[in-house]
């Protein structure tokens, strides 16, 4: 085991060095145009900076003896959560291999991941546990689909159980923490643990070959992003009689013409924006959920989005992204995904941002994850929770001090002009990371009327308070069931 830490050391920590050096995100960011100033002249002792903070030394010293900790994954690729068996010198892989190697020596444990391919997971997992057996200690998988439905059926231990986890902290999510949090119990959640989760949010991407034409000034952007102003009136702004008909046939038409701001025109994409303006899609008091989606907040966030965003007319949604890589549009929303995998070959340098919020006044910035990604993680109930919540909480933190920093310079990879603010634009994505049990559950079809009216133009206070009713019954039945559940 030494010799193959050793051996990823040597080969990973020039790449983890650089990755900090330009991200800052190992460590308090510096300014580096500060002259040197001369020492004073005098016998005091100089300052010295606080240590940083170190989660995995807080939790102490721990000898499993050789304990297996497993780890499943619905979707076993490699370069997912998964890596592959040896260093291949792509970053993201060989972190995860770094990262476990060092976990393991210093508990004493094998970590062993589930790799067939074909396994129905889901299936296996729920079988093994209603037979009392463990199944694994981590599960990897999408919220929508897979892990939600696995919660209600009891078959998932309360996270908020696991006294190890800060569910709280940036190195699992603050607002993930704070929605998904139903009587005491939590079941799911979302952090570095899981190098999908870095894939997860929605974001923008602007095409910086472009600004200089529509008089836009990139360092502006990272201004407003930065100091809270990133708004949908600046949005607007930018992009307000942009979209040109370049072929001239009397129509707007994403495979052949250009766009100020393109995007998706689904349920999720929806919530996306609306969720990024401030809109809450459901809260929780006193152990209930409510969903509200008539309040007056709501109702000002969807007419100013829909004077905003719309729905492009196309052929496919491939037709989107080609718009953008072939420099057709300025904004394209979609998923932070899209730059490991889509535009990882364009031709021209980018921005990666947020969502904008409504107006300054909003808190915070909001940037809800894809619920399809592979980036959910739930511990089953069958399996040994106290050491698993010290070993999951040493990746999550060690992860967000070494494989984020790693992640982004992946997803930068082909920027010619990559520097710090790049890295603090998905510092900020990343912190932000966002999800409610109505984004997961869309009780009573609640989300359907913020698509329709965002991107068909339908009326939506009528078509939404139809479905109060209804998503109140659904809200309550779930409700009983998560905190019925364990």
């Amino acid at each position: 085991m030494k010799k193959r830490v050793v051996h990823v050391i040597s080969l990973l920590m020039a790449l983890l060095m650089l990755a900090s050096c330009s991200s800052g995100a190992l460590g308090d960011p510096k300014d580096s145009t500060t002259a040197a100033t001369p020492a004073p002249e005098t016998t005091q002792a100089p300052e010295t900076e606080p240590p940083e903070y170190d989660r995995i030394a807080e939790l102490g010293e721990h000898d499993f003896q050789g304990a297996i900790f497993i780890i499943s994954d619905e979707n076993a690729d490699p370069n997912c959560n998964t890596p592959d068996e040896t260093l291949e010198g792509e970053i993201v892989n060989d972190a995860i291999i770094l990262r476990d190697a060092q976990i393991a020596e210093k508990y004493n444990l094998k970590i062993q991941y589930e790799k067939d391919k074909y396994t129905p997971r889901i299936g296996a997992l729920r079988n093994t546990v209603l037979a009392h057996e463990k199944y694994c200690d981590l599960f990897y998988g999408s919220i929508l689909d897979k892990i939600a439905p696995l919660a209600t059926e009891g078959l998932l231990a309360n996270l908020c159980d696991m006294e190890a986890l800060s569910l709280n902290e940036n190195w699992w999510s603050p607002l993930i923490y704070e929605n998904l949090r139903l009587g005491g119990k939590m079941y799911y959640t979302i952090g570095d643990i899981s190098p999908i989760s870095y894939r997860a949010p929605a974001v923008y991407y602007v095409n910086e070959s472009l600004l200089d034409n529509y008089h836009i000034n990139k360092n502006e952007i990272y201004d407003h992003v930065e100091n809270g102003t990133w708004t949908l009136d600046v949005l607007s702004g930018y992009t307000r009689d942009v979209s040109t008909d370049l072929n001239e046939d009397g129509k707007l038409f994403t495979d052949d013409d250009f766009f100020g701001a393109l995007n998706e025109d689904n349920n999720l994409t929806a919530a996306c924006f609306a969720v990024a303006a401030g809109v809450n899609l459901c809260t929780i008091e006193n152990d209930e959920i409510t969903i509200d989606l008539g309040t007056e907040h709501v109702i000002n966030a969807i007419e100013k989005l829909s004077g905003i965003i719309s729905s492009a007319a196309r052929s496919s949604n491939d037709e989107l992204h080609k718009a953008f890589k072939e420099s057709r549009a300025i904004f394209m929303m979609h998923y932070a995904s899209s730059g490991y995998t889509r535009y990882r070959e364009i031709d021209f340098d980018y921005m990666t941002i947020p969502l904008p919020k409504y107006d300054e006044n909003q808190k915070s910035y909001r940037s809800m994850i894809n619920t399809w990604t592979n980036s959910c993680v739930c511990v089953p109930v069958t399996a040994d929770t106290d050491p698993d919540g010290i070993i999951m909480e040493a990746m999550a933190f060690w992860s967000y001090k070494n494989m984020r920093p790693v992640a982004y310079e992946r997803a930068l990879k082909m920027k010619g002009s990559r520097n710090a603010r790049d890295s603090v634009m998905l510092d900020i994505i990343m912190d932000t990371r966002y999800i409610d049990f109505n984004a997961i559950m869309e009780f009573g079809d609640t989300l359907t009327p913020i698509t329709d009216t965002l991107f068909r133009g339908q009326a939506y206070v009528s078509a939404n308070t139809k479905r109060n009713k209804l998503a109140k019954t659904k809200a309550d039945e779930f409700t009983q069931k998560w905190i019925g559940a364990e």
